[in-house]
């Protein structure tokens, strides 16, 4: 299992260079907004936490963009 994903790894890196390179931005864009985050106290955000969840959502929604586009590039070539 271990070997597979390496394998699909290495595979996605070399074929979608630029997309999975953004993909990765996207990831550690959304660790720091987790790392960062450290929860609300007494029912009010302090401004870090804020900057931390708008991090941490960015990270996660730019991540999913590019995995999407990496998707759809691999499907749409298995169909032509």
């Amino acid at each position: 299992m271990k070997n597979l994903l390496q394998k699909l790894i290495l595979r996605l890196a070399g074929q979608y260079r630029d997309l999975f390179e953004k993909f990765c931005y996207g990831v550690i864009l959304f660790a720091a907004g987790m790392l960062m985050y450290n929860g609300y106290q007494n029912g009010q955000p302090e401004p870090e936490d804020i900057y931390a969840l708008v991090m941490l959502f960015a990270g996660l929604l730019w991540s999913l963009w590019f995995w999407l586009r990496i998707l759809a590039t691999r499907f749409l070539r298995l169909i032509s």
